[in-house]
């Protein structure tokens, strides 16, 4: 059965919405490290537990193949366990509306609806995950902003071929299958590795139970987590001209970019800033963020597409999110995308892991 589902989104759509109204974390996340992903990526052992989040594990209802009216929205209560958040069944608008700063024609606005509960770490991949996995920290090729050199800093100056590698060594040691089969690679991992050949490794229903780099859709549902707003935590303030650089007041509270992030802008670490209605953190600026897939040359279509999953390839221009903190307000919005080389290393970019909510075998 298809496991994401798009439709097209209707102004009459009802998907429920909310604003962000968790408070700012006065320190970075504690969490970042080694330990940062479950060991099983099973969720709550217990059931009591499990219980206490119905909003997260509870079923959604049924969506039909290019139905928008069987969307129902999501309604976030925050569950995260072992460094990472659920984003829990539903649907939500992928897109923006046309009147929105900053909108373009490739952010035509449809409904997707997920039927599984994804995990999605809780912050940017840090140097500390990275190194925890025995890679040497990466050196960028491209340094266009400051790239921190903590810990607890997101690691920066990978392809998208050498984050897939990264999920792979996660998921094996933690005892669940690689998502990817990678041939044809040239370099050493976090020295700008660039494989010929990326193919996702699935089961029988479409599905892989390791760690993986997120789709487009699952990054922006986990980033908007119920609202529909420029940021998740409300409209854009500043002017719609995306190279400008601009003060916005509500991006200054949950983002690092361009106009706060420090002459020159550099990244910082991570949980500095408000965490979305999903407890996740930075999915505005810092770190641009690696999706698997390819850069849109034309906007989606109401029709349901195919597995995004499966339909990583090596070829064709990659896709990041979420703005870095070099980026200017219109390109740090939740429905904002840009187009990367799949094998550039810029200092602005690095990515976080996903996994799939599968009950255990």
């Amino acid at each position: 059965m298809r496991r994401i589902l798009i439709a097209t989104c209707l102004a009459a759509l009802g998907c429920s919405s909310s604003t962000a109204g968790s408070q700012p974390g006065d320190q970075p996340v504690s969490d970042a490290g080694a330990d940062v992903l479950p060991d099983s990526g099973q969720g709550p052992d217990d059931a009591a537990e499990a219980a206490a989040f119905p909003d997260v594990f509870a079923e959604p209802g049924e969506a039909s193949d290019g139905d928008a009216a069987d969307c129902k929205g999501i309604a976030p209560n925050p569950y995260c366990d072992n460094g990472g958040c659920y984003a829990p069944k539903g649907c939500f608008l992928m897109g923006s509306a046309p009147d929105e700063p900053g909108h373009d024609d490739l952010e035509t606005q449809v409904a997707v609806t997920f039927d599984q509960v994804i995990w999605i770490m809780r912050h940017e991949a840090t140097i500390a995950d990275w190194t925890a996995e025995g890679f040497a920290v990466p050196t960028p090729s491209t340094q266009d902003v400051g790239a921190c050199t903590d810990p607890d800093c997101p690691v920066t100056g990978i392809t998208l071929f050498e984050a897939l590698a990264f999920a792979n060594a996660y998921s094996l040691h933690r005892s669940q299958p690689s998502c990817y089969k990678l041939d044809g690679c040239t370099g050493d991992v976090g020295q700008g590795m660039v494989c010929q050949s990326v193919v996702a490794l699935l089961d029988s229903d479409g599905y892989c139970r390791g760690y993986r780099v997120p789709t487009s859709a699952e990054w922006e549902y986990a980033a908007r987590g119920g609202t529909t707003t420029a940021f998740y935590n409300g409209p854009m303030d500043a002017a719609a001209d995306a190279t400008a650089c601009a003060d916005d007041q509500h991006l200054d509270g949950i983002a690092w970019y361009c106009h706060n992030a420090g002459s020159p802008p550099s990244t910082h670490p991570a949980g500095q800033k408000q965490q979305n209605p999903l407890d996740l953190y930075d999915m505005a600026g810092n770190a641009a963020e690696w999706v698997t897939d390819e850069y849109p040359s034309k906007p989606l279509k109401p029709e349901p597409l195919a597995e995004m999953i499966a339909s990583i390839s090596a070829d064709g221009p990659g896709q990041v999110r979420g703005g870095s903190a070099a980026s200017p307000p219109a390109q740090c919005r939740s429905a904002s995308r840009a187009s990367v080389p799949k094998d550039a290393r810029y200092s602005s970019i690095g990515f976080r892991l996903v996994q799939t909510f599968l009950p255990a075998q």
